[in-house]
């Protein structure tokens, strides 16, 4: 009876570790996409439209890509051998990783069609909009990077998988601390600036606390699901 008990446990951890390794492949595209973002978001102000084109669409490329990883993720939670609640768990973990492509696909777009068809006008208080900006991309890159830490050490080891998940949590407090002073800022500014240009700046904001919200979100998922396997 043990001996059958046994094999079992091994197949739905052979399952578990397979999956694990496949939504780690959605979060190195992931990766590509905030740091193409990054790169975005620096080159905003100086207009440069065909360097942003090009950033966007390869942010595209790689949404695309996880689309196809995650159609097939989704077909072995369904189809696999795991139980009904890890299931559950996998499938809000696969579906956060593909939010932060999406989030990220959508924020270049708006950031190609702001300098395209539309304008941001220079001046000392954008310019301190746009670095605490950068600061916020920079440390979604580093939660986007330990995300893919924790997915790595999921099965290896509960105890550093845990401080990873709370740095996560760290960086993600950080984050809303800088996204409240970007909404002041913005607000602070507002007569000065046109309607698009307001609009566009808030967007951006909580697009990127959006994908960092993602971030913990998977962390807390891989967290209960290596405790529901202990």
């Amino acid at each position: 009876m043990f001996d059958i008990l046994e094999k079992v446990r091994r197949i739905f951890e052979s399952g578990e570790r397979i999956l694990f390794g496949e939504i780690s492949k959605v979060v190195d595209l992931a990766l590509v996409c905030v740091k193409s973002l990054k790169n975005m978001i620096l080159l905003e102000l100086k207009g440069d439209i065909n360097s942003l084109k090009t950033l966007a669409k390869e942010v595209y490329e790689m949404e695309k890509k996880a689309d196809d990883l995650i159609l097939g993720i989704t077909l072995k939670i369904t189809r696999g051998a795991l139980a009904t609640g890890i299931r559950e768990n996998f499938l809000e973990l696969s579906q956060k990783t593909d939010n932060l492509l999406d989030y990220s696909h959508f924020a270049s777009r708006e950031i190609v069609r702001m300098v395209q068809f539309s304008e941001l006008h220079a001046s000392k208080e954008m310019e301190r909009l746009f670095y605490r900006l950068i600061k916020i991309a920079e440390i979604v890159e580093k939660s986007v990077e330990k995300l893919k830490e924790l997915l790595n050490i999921a099965q290896k080891s509960e105890e550093k998988a845990i401080n990873l998940a709370m740095e996560i949590e760290r960086l993600e407090e950080e984050i809303d601390e800088l996204k409240e002073e970007c909404l002041d800022d913005i607000y602070s500014i507002s007569s000065k600036l046109s309607f698009h240009e307001f609009h566009h700046l808030t967007t951006l904001v909580h697009t990127l606390d959006n994908i960092s919200d993602c971030c913990e979100d998977a962390s807390n998922s891989i967290i209960t699901i290596i405790r529901s396997l202990t």
